[in-house]
């Protein structure tokens, strides 16, 4: 027994269990099965994310592990057989939550049950150490949201939900995460039905747990501890494990991320979408016209310089020996050529920067690449007015990465305060047909409904749609982003 609350016609659960709590001799272990509650259970309030810094002066600060919570909402109905969403955060896998999207709002304008359950992140989820078991090794935040799907799996249907109608869906590393689910061997067409991979090239290459491992016993040696002493580890205090995090990936972002090699992933994901060995369901799959934009504006908000002077060392420093070809390639470019430095930089990366994981150009190469096994619907998102994604923004970013989330979930705003702005009237219509599109994708595996305009497949004449409020239609994205340019520079990261 469950007891959520009731608002504005929508019931929402915060903070049930889905797996024992993962600490003491469980840090850095798998998530078990919870302790089955007797008595009614609260469910009307949010619980600790998982432990993480705060980043960006924006997101918050966690230091509780008990944090294997999930959260639902739901249209107060008594229909049966909704179809589910089980939504992955992002966060670069060191942080983010189950608790800062608005699941009510995307429950309530698509008549989907939406769910959202935290998964561990940096070492706590993603260690990779010679002594963890290799089966697990590098992937326990993965395993952590395949304990989600599970729990929903089980127990969706109590609420009204179809559980052969589960859509997993995810932004940022909850798209990798998304990519990851339909590549492990630990999944087929009876866990979820659909996928929705919202900026995260599945195609994007991963490095290996014994590549990873040099990584582990660093952590291990930093916090004071012998390298391969797992069990002193265990007994840190959970801020010299967060402090130790945060000095590893200030100097490598990798440092804590899953893996080739465990159970979950036993062959790089790019390998088997190559050959068609995933979980061949209907994906919708897109990301952001200026995805690392957004980044090039953290660097001039920490003090590089990039201007015309610069321009050639910032892009080197990128594309090495490539630099000059580029820039060439893009001099008859009349809208990169009308932009900054800064944003022409933003430009070529979300464009294509290897390896890729946010450009445009690897999108659409796994977009090509999936489709010749299963049906995919391909999105580019280009409104460049919504809300920013960085306070004050150092120049004008555009539609950068995350950019398209306060479309789906209002007031966003990256931390518990859900205090972002509105959207203006235009992107708000924008907003409402996304919706329309997630939710008959979810209900029906095709992002279509009536009166909203056509939106074809991939496979044919490799359809792209331009979300985009005075343009809602057609986007010759392979030649705006020069991909066959890209991919002759890149091949051994592009080749579909």
């Amino acid at each position: 027994m469950i007891k959520g609350f009731e608002h504005d016609g929508v019931v929402e659960y915060r903070g049930i269990p889905f797996a024992k709590p993962p600490v003491g001799d469980l840090r850095f272990e798998p998530p078990l099965d919870v302790t089955a509650w007797r008595k009614p259970l609260r469910a009307d309030h949010w619980r600790s994310a998982c432990p993480q810094s705060a980043r960006f002066h924006q997101t918050d600060e966690s230091l509780d592990e008990d944090c294997l919570y999930l959260n639902i909402a739901l249209n107060n109905s008594t229909e049966k057989n909704r179809p589910v969403m089980v939504w992955f955060y992002g966060g670069a896998y060191v942080g983010g939550s189950a608790n800062l999207y608005r699941l009510d709002w995307l429950a309530s304008h698509t008549n989907a049950i939406i769910v959202a359950g935290n998964y561990r992140v940096g070492a706590l989820g993603f260690l990779s150490h010679p002594d963890l078991n290799p089966a697990t090794s590098s992937s326990v935040g993965l395993l952590d949201q395949r304990k989600t799907l599970d729990w929903v799996k089980r127990n969706i249907s109590r609420l009204g939900g179809d559980p052969n109608n589960i859509t997993i869906a995810g932004e940022s590393a909850g798209a990798v995460s998304v990519c990851l689910h339909l590549a492990s061997p630990m999944n087929d067409e009876h866990t979820f039905a659909k996928a929705i991979v919202q900026s995260g090239a599945c195609l994007n290459p991963l490095p290996t747990q014994s590549q990873l491992n040099a990584n582990g016993l660093d952590f291990a040696v930093r916090l004071g501890c012998r390298a391969h002493d797992l069990a002193c580890a265990k007994r840190q205090p959970i801020k010299k494990i967060l402090a130790v995090q945060s000095e590893m990936t200030s100097q490598n972002p990798y440092s804590f991320i899953p893996g080739v090699g465990s159970a979950f992933l036993p062959q790089a994901p790019s390998e088997r979408f190559r050959s068609g060995n995933f979980v061949t369901v209907p994906v919708l799959n897109g990301g952001n016209q200026d995805e690392y934009t957004l980044y090039v504006g953290y660097q001039v908000a920490s003090g590089q310089v990039i201007d015309d002077t610069h321009f050639h060392s910032a892009a080197e420093a990128v594309y090495g020996d490539h630099t000059d070809a580029i820039l060439t390639e893009y001099a008859t470019d009349k809208d990169y050529l009308s932009l900054t430095p800064q944003q022409r930089l933003g430009r070529l990366e979300s464009d294509y920067m290897p390896p890729g994981v946010l450009s445009q150009c690897l999108m659409l190469s796994t977009a090509a690449v999936l489709s010749k096994y299963t049906t995919v619907f391909e999105y580019e998102f280009t409104d460049r007015n919504g809300p920013p994604q960085m306070t004050p923004e150092p120049f004008k970013l555009g539609a950068v990465h995350a950019g398209e989330l306060p479309y789906l979930f209002p007031h966003i705003s990256h931390n518990s305060r859900l205090d972002g702005p509105d959207l203006s009237p235009e992107s708000q219509k924008l907003s409402d047909v996304m919706l329309r599109y997630w939710g008959a994708f979810m209900r029906t595996g095709r992002p279509q409904d009536n009166g909203l305009m056509d939106w074809p497949s991939f496979a044919q004449e490799q359809f792209v749609m331009d979300l985009n409020p005075q343009h809602l239609g057609q986007r010759s994205a392979y030649q705006i982003h020069h991909c066959d340019f890209w991919n002759r520079i890149y091949p051994q990261y592009l080749h579909h």
